[in-house]
């Protein structure tokens, strides 16, 4: 009996909870991609510590953490193992790892330091490639790696050449890269995100006024605002949010992107809305029950956009909307410098205030209709470079 090409699934590893709506745009994105060059085609997702399975025909979704408690038997383990040069295993990725085609690394920023030691990432690369599979870093940034010492970052780049491909979603990832020696197997293409379809919202109550004006933003920010002070960070953002209100005269609808324990956009945007709402101003707050779809269907519907979280932003710029970016890494400032030629819609920490951030949204509504034409000027090849990662894997894997 002659099996199936779809009894090879795509494994996806690193991939994040559907409880933050980046990653599910990601995936959703990336399922688009991959049935486009590869119809028909299934996968496997073991993502790491999520918990809402998926709900794409053709997907098998798994949830293991791959987090340890620190001087555990496990920790031990794994760094005796890493001494020894052998890599801890990885029972939940080894159970799919012989039957699939390929091993994806979704989620974006897993090797970046956005967010502290690349260490798991770079033991699921060693373990895949060890094991002789084909190991691609999909729709990345990636870098900087300085914050370790210069031996450490020798010892990712000699990691990172051992990818079969690293398909980077912006050229600050590119030509980071390449300073550092890592070339021959870099691709750049976009964000899978960019291509994700938006959804209607079924039960969505609230009535979205086409002048009204979305804004994102996240207690992550916090941490380079305010030093981690989230009390501290609301009472701001409450005030930017007036002054967005106040510089343009237009309503203002809050839109969670992230609802993960601890770093919960909802939870973190309800108090400077119920504080505006209660003096009287114009505000919304979305539900924290859509879709990454649905939320993308809502933000194309503003007049503009605001957004820290960056697949919040991109589900604004994809949907054509003129977009300011608050940002503090290398994925936001790349993306938006490949949008927009420029920096001059990104908004550093120590920029954000009620006067400034309410003055940028107000000559951003000013040149609303010299952007959504840039917009609709750029977006098509954008879209073409995040479906190119699909030709490029047929390449890698099929050859032509």
């Amino acid at each position: 009996m002659n099996q199936s090409i779809t009894d090879f699934p795509f494994l996806f590893v690193g991939n994040g909870s559907r409880k933050n709506l980046g990653c599910e745009a990601i995936e959703r994105g990336t399922i688009q991609i991959l049935r486009a060059a590869f119809d028909p085609c299934a996968f496997v997702s073991v993502d790491f510590g999520g918990d809402v399975l998926s709900t794409e025909p053709d997907m098998e979704s798994h949830h293991r953490s791959v987090n340890v408690d620190r001087f555990s038997l496990s920790w031990w383990s794994r760094h005796l193992l890493r001494a020894m040069g052998l890599g801890p295993g990885f029972p939940s990725i080894r159970k799919y790892l012989p039957g699939a085609r390929c091993v994806l690394a979704l989620g974006g920023d897993n090797y970046s330091m956005d967010y502290g030691s690349l260490g798991v990432h770079l033991d699921v690369l060693d373990y895949v490639t060890r094991m002789d599979k084909p190991f691609i870093i999909w729709g990345g940034s990636v870098g900087r790696f300085d914050k370790k010492g210069e031996t450490y970052r020798e010892t990712v780049v000699r990691k990172l050449r051992k990818a079969t491909l690293i398909l980077a979603r912006e050229t600050e990832t590119i030509d980071y890269l390449r300073q550092i020696g890592v070339e021959e197997n870099v691709v750049r293409v976009a964000d899978p995100a960019f291509v994700m379809e938006p959804l209607k919202p079924l039960n969505l109550t609230l009535d979205i006024q086409r002048e009204a004006i979305g804004f994102n933003f996240s207690p992550l920010m916090a941490r380079f605002m305010t030093g981690g002070n989230v009390q501290a960070a609301q009472s701001l953002i409450a005030e930017v949010a007036r002054g967005i209100i106040k510089a343009t005269d237009r309503p203002l609808v809050f839109v969670p992107h992230v609802f993960l324990p601890g770093n919960n956009d909802y939870i973190f945007l309800r108090e400077p809305y119920d504080l505006l709402r209660k003096k009287g101003f114009p505000v919304q707050l979305l539900p924290d029950n859509l879709t990454a779809r649905e939320v993308k269907w809502v933000v194309g519907h503003f007049a503009a956009f605001a957004g820290a979280r960056l697949h919040s932003t991109i589900a604004a710029i994809s949907s054509g909307i003129p977009t300011l970016s608050f940002t503090y890494s290398i994925k936001s400032i790349g993306i938006s410098r490949d949008v927009f030629g420029s920096e001059d819609y990104a908004i550093q920490p120590g920029e954000i205030s009620s006067a400034f951030v309410g003055q940028r949204m107000k000559r951003l509504l000013h040149e609303e209709k010299d952007v959504r034409g840039l917009l609709a000027e750029r977006l098509p090849n954008i879209r073409t470079l995040a479906f190119s990662a699909g030709d490029h894997l047929v390449k890698a894997l099929i050859g032509g």
